[in-house]
């Protein structure tokens, strides 16, 4: 017979909408793996600042400032 100790009750635990997973660390201060994961964050950068930037363009125009 083997003492392994008690066994341990896993609980059912709900997984709510407003639970997320852990954060990642960021690609640039871990180092990209290859030089297409380093293209595609950088893509992915640059659309998210054209985004931004379309965004106060057309709040300027509404505004009438433009």
């Amino acid at each position: 017979m083997s003492e392994e100790g008690p066994q341990k009750k896993k609980y059912y635990v709900p997984t709510f909408y407003w639970m997320k997973p852990p954060p990642q660390p960021s690609p640039l201060r871990t180092g990209f793996v290859n030089k297409q994961q380093k293209h595609f964050y950088l893509a992915m950068t640059v659309f998210k600042i054209a985004k931004v930037v379309a965004i106060v363009l057309v709040a300027l125009f509404f505004v009438g400032i433009l």
